[in-house]
């Protein structure tokens, strides 16, 4: 014990210093205080339901619930019985089994209320969509959902939000930049050479931060990409340190397209009847997604899906950390895998 108390002793607080005060969430947090206390008498209360998710969501909604982010501060709370709530929280697509429980929670819930659905799966059903096992999206149970324009109030608060992510990351790049130790660590580790990553197929970050300028949002650049001058981020190194580079450029410029599109909203219908066409036909959908390009090849005859093959950017890139962490220590190891930050699960879908 008394040689722990004297290691103690020597060798002093080695945690990192606490986060300093944002000014700009106090502002948030008075102005969200406010208008909990305008919009519902001072408190609002929730009622969580899990209609069928992985539980990602509700790591999220469980972390509003720590001091950190102090919810009942603002007033607002999550309640056990629905009679009690004021607003109804979904996640996870509507599993069939669920579908009945969902119905009589909503009715339990007086009137006035609100339903928000949380994530892709509760908006629109993600990658599980409707079947036999799943009724998709929660306003296909409920009313809710994601129907209607967000309103300029919407747009607002999504660019307020990125300024806010903007100065955060912006705190984050500089504590990197000034630490020096750390980039040392990071320079030469992991490297992927070009030549190797074109070789391998390398799509999305791991691919720019090699030096190759692949991004499916400049091309083909579909809509609304195509209007918007997307600035391509790369970095020839191809270690560590050039997909640290690469990432934190293209959180800055993400940020700056988000802004574009709230500000450039069109008017008009939000969604657009699809008809049904007949016959046999085949169709490929490519998208950005933050990893890496998904890819989405569909064969379809008489209204119905005959063949689906999805395409996972972690899936086309996991074999290339085994070239990475070739000449490395082991404790690099982590270091590597996590520059790479590929999903196992197949989570980009």
């Amino acid at each position: 014990m008394l040689k722990l108390l004297r290691q103690i002793a020597v060798t002093g607080i080695a945690s990192e210093p606490p986060p300093r005060p944002d000014p700009s969430l106090r502002v948030v947090e008075q102005r969200l205080k406010s208008e909990v206390l305008a919009l519902f008498s001072g408190s609002l209360s929730i009622r969580h339901v899990d209609a069928g998710s992985c539980n990602g969501c509700e790591l999220e909604i469980h972390m509003l619930t720590t001091p950190h982010y102090n919810l009942e501060g603002l007033g607002i709370r999550f309640v056990a019985s629905p009679r009690h709530a004021d607003l109804l929280l979904v996640t996870g697509p509507v599993s069939r089994n669920m579908e009945t429980a969902l119905r009589r929670t909503y009715d339990a819930v007086p009137d006035p209320k609100l339903v928000v659905a949380v994530g892709d799966c509760g908006c629109t059903g993600g990658v599980f969509g409707e079947s036999y096992a799943s009724c998709g999206r929660v306003s296909n149970v409920i009313p809710g959902g994601v129907e209607r324009n967000i309103g300029r109030h919407g747009c607002d608060e999504v660019a307020a939000q990125c300024a806010s992510i903007a100065l955060e990351v912006g705190r984050l790049r500089d504590v990197y930049d000034d630490h020096a130790g750390l980039q040392d660590r990071f320079l030469t580790c992991g490297h992927l050479a070009p030549e190797l990553a074109r070789q391998l197929g390398v799509v999305g970050l791991a691919a720019r931060a090699s030096g190759l300028a692949l991004d499916a949002r400049v091309a083909p650049g579909f809509e609304p990409y195509d209007r918007l001058d997307v600035a391509m981020k790369t970095h020839g190194a191809g270690d560590v340190a050039a997909r640290v580079t690469v990432r934190f450029e293209e959180i800055f410029e993400s940020l700056r397209l988000l802004r574009a599109i709230v500000e450039g909203i069109p008017l008009g219908e939000v969604a657009t009847p699809f008809n049904t066409v007949g016959g046999r036909g085949r169709g490929l959908g490519r998208v950005e997604g933050w990893r890496g390009e998904v890819v989405i090849a569909l064969e379809a005859e008489g209204g119905l899906i005959r063949r689906c093959h999805a395409h996972d950017p972690s899936w086309q890139n996991w074999p290339v950390l085994e070239h990475a962490v070739i000449g490395n220590i082991v404790p690099d190891f982590p270091l590597i895998n996590k520059s790479f930050n590929l999903s196992y699960s197949g989570h980009d879908l």
